[in-house]
């Protein structure tokens, strides 16, 4: 809803159903004007949407029905309520909300109790294994490359080399979840009748026993031997493991400098964030350089007279995506900024096009004629694929 839609018989409130005063005006971007006599429903549907992820981890944007919101409002407001994750997949957007509610960041936290690394396909797959019964008769549980990438991107973790470390809180294990800790971390790997037969002898119940076997995030089953030989092994380790090497990447170090930035983050530090955010993602696209070239235009000009322009707006990105480096690409100030901020311009599969916004001008309607049909640089592509999809915007 535009401000033109705000009358006196609506309120300004923020994404998280907040009313807008001078003293938190500034923390938030984005606006939802919210009719007075909606305002009760509209926070209830709030709840409602930070509540859906919770129990199965991870839910899709898609399944959320909530009145009085649309789903471009519903991303606004998830892409703005703190701790948010979303990612697109196969034309879904999964979300979740990094907060001790949700289920998802409990696992992780349970699993990494038991050591300090794990490899994150490994981890991944054990977060969907241990998520399979938890989803039956709910909302589904995401496929495993969502997993993967939340795991990738989340700011609880740090991924170096693929070996996944964890920064948040660890929980508490239960008594069997105990046992299976103390058997498995005497053995190198086991099978799930060994390990079924020893928690028996714990007086433990067939369910529960079943439960922390089959479905459990502190257990990862390696299937590579074939259905009869499945290997049963605590899914983290004490040490890390021993892989290929590799140097660390110029992209993994920039996702962690912004991580470390928006873990430091809060309401009343919210425009130095941002500046902070800024200034890693100037540093990222132009490092020493002088000079460099418009992403759109294709013309060299000075770095100052470049903006690290937000690919996707900004107000619409999550947390991880602004933790993404290539959620930015260099836009020059001489036009092109203009044009694509105001969706005179879009990109699609790497080329521009008329964007949903006629310019108003002769002049900004030339400048959009040679601009159609241009390539954009490969470079400035990297990223997902959703930051130039124009229904995320």
């Amino acid at each position: 809803m535009t401000i033109d839609d705000a009358t006196v018989n609506h309120l300004k409130c923020s994404p998280i159903g907040e009313s807008v005063s001078k003293s938190n005006a500034a923390i938030n971007e984005e606006f939802l004007f919210i009719h007075r006599d909606e305002l009760t429903k509209a926070k209830s549907a709030i709840i409602q949407i930070r509540r859906m992820p919770a129990s199965v981890g991870m839910a899709k944007l898609e399944e959320a029905n909530v009145e009085p919101f649309d789903q471009s409002q519903l991303r606004t407001i998830v892409a703005n309520t703190p701790g948010s994750w979303t990612w697109r997949f196969q034309g879904n957007v999964w979300f979740l909300f990094e907060d001790r509610e949700n289920a998802l960041v409990n696992q992780l936290a349970k699993a990494f109790s038991t050591g300090q690394y794990c490899e994150i396909e490994r981890l991944s797959a054990t977060m969907v294994n241990a998520f399979r019964s938890r989803a039956k008769g709910k909302l589904p549980f995401p496929p495993l490359e969502v997993v993967r990438e939340y795991i990738r991107n989340s700011k609880l973790t740090e991924v170096k080399n693929e070996v996944v470390s964890f920064n948040g809180d660890l929980a508490a294990l239960n008594p069997i979840e105990q046992d299976v800790v103390s058997f498995l971390s005497q053995v190198e790997f086991t099978d799930s009748r060994t390990l079924r037969d020893y928690l028996r002898t714990k007086n433990y119940g067939e369910a529960h026993i079943i439960k922390a076997v089959y479905n459990s995030p502190l257990v990862h089953v390696d299937k590579s031997m074939g259905r009869k030989q499945y290997r049963y092994s605590l899914v983290c380790q004490s040490e890390p493991p021993v892989l290929e090497p590799r140097d660390r990447d110029r992209h993994e170090e920039y996702v962690s400098k912004l991580k470390d930035v928006a873990r430091l983050g809060t309401d009343s530090e919210v425009e130095t964030t941002r500046r902070r955010e800024q200034a890693l993602l100037r540093e990222w696209l132009f490092g020493e350089n002088e000079t460099e070239c418009c992403a759109i235009c294709g013309r060299e000009f000075e770095v100052r007279a470049l903006h690290a322009a937000h690919k996707k707006k900004r107000t619409l990105c999550s947390e991880a995506e602004r933790t993404d480096p290539n959620i930015v690409m260099p836009i020059c100030v001489f036009g092109c900024d203009f044009l694509y901020e105001n969706r005179c311009i879009r990109i699609t599969n790497g080329e521009i096009i008329e964007g949903d916004q006629e310019p108003c001008s002769p002049t900004s309607a030339g400048v959009v004629a040679d601009l159609l049909g241009r390539s954009i640089n490969e470079r400035w592509m990297a990223g997902h694929e959703s930051y130039f999809d124009a229904e995320t915007d």
